[in-house]
């Protein structure tokens, strides 16, 4: 049920919906009502504005940055823990080929896709290259129905690269952060795991790190894929479909932190 509300949410917390609502009001007051004409205009002309304000490269990096303030990393570079937990978020699962015959995910480049926060799998890949944690756990499901969890895609490219399968550990069922955080920690409990390193994205470290503090883990946090900016100039504020993506990510996110402490999956 949570699963299906925080989805359906994510639709109404998107700025071009909002527009696109603002928009077909207006039009019908102009095309229906002539004696509320103006707020039909009203109406339209605060669709175009908001989706343009929402496009713009300040408020997406500003929102970004915000959203970063208070990602934490209090990991240890000199200790060695016992696992190193790797969110999934960073596979593109429309470059993901699904045909029972295909080669592993890890050797079908052509097939394998990485979305613009790759940067966990880079950081965890170098860290298990070094010893700095004995296992990783990758957690994450399947982005659609028959496809491959990204948890399984994560760990064929350690193997990929090198990290010896025996210290790659695949939880393939979590659908969100608070099925991260209650599956990785069953996993460290059955596993006798008292240390942990958890890496996510800066943005996504305030609501991970709170939902796995709900479940009861203790652990050292480490945030990468930074993405904070300075204030752009005013040339800057021309709109782009690739800034009002970034604001509805970061809309999404602040709205996650507040649901999950309001369900009490975050602390």
């Amino acid at each position: 049920m949570f699963f299906f509300l925080s989805k359906t949410l994510d639709l109404l917390l998107e700025p071009m919906w909002w527009s696109v609502g603002l928009f077909v009001a207006g039009a019908v007051l102009l095309a229906r009502d002539s004696r509320r004409r103006k707020y039909g205009l009203a109406l339209t002309l605060t669709a175009l504005v908001l989706l343009l304000v929402c496009s713009s490269r300040p408020v997406a990096h500003q929102l970004m940055a915000l959203a970063e303030t208070d990602a934490e990393s209090t990991w240890r570079p000199e200790a060695t823990y016992d696992v190193l937990v790797l969110l999934g978020g960073t596979v593109d699962h429309g470059g993901i080929s699904t045909h029972p015959s295909a080669e592993p995910l890890a050797a079908a480049t052509d097939r394998l896709e990485f979305g613009g926060a790759v940067e966990r799998l880079f950081v965890t890949y170098d860290l298990m290259r070094v010893g700095r944690a004995k296992y990783v756990i990758a957690s994450g499901g399947a982005a659609f129905e028959g496809g491959p969890s990204e948890a399984r895609v994560l760990t064929d490219q350690l193997a990929a690269w090198g990290i010896e399968r025996e210290r790659l550990i695949v939880e393939a069922e979590a659908m969100n952060t608070r099925q991260n955080a209650t599956r990785v920690a069953a996993i460290m409990k059955e596993r006798g795991f008292t240390s942990a390193l958890l890496v996510t994205s800066a943005f996504h470290m305030p609501r991970a790190s709170g939902s796995f503090r709900a479940a009861g883990l203790s652990f050292d946090t480490l945030a990468v894929d930074f993405h904070m900016r300075d204030a752009s100039r005013w040339s800057d504020w021309l709109p782009r479909t690739e800034h009002l993506l970034a604001t509805s990510q970061m809309i999404r996110e602040f709205s996650g932190r507040l649901m999950y402490r309001a369900m009490g999956y975050s602390k």
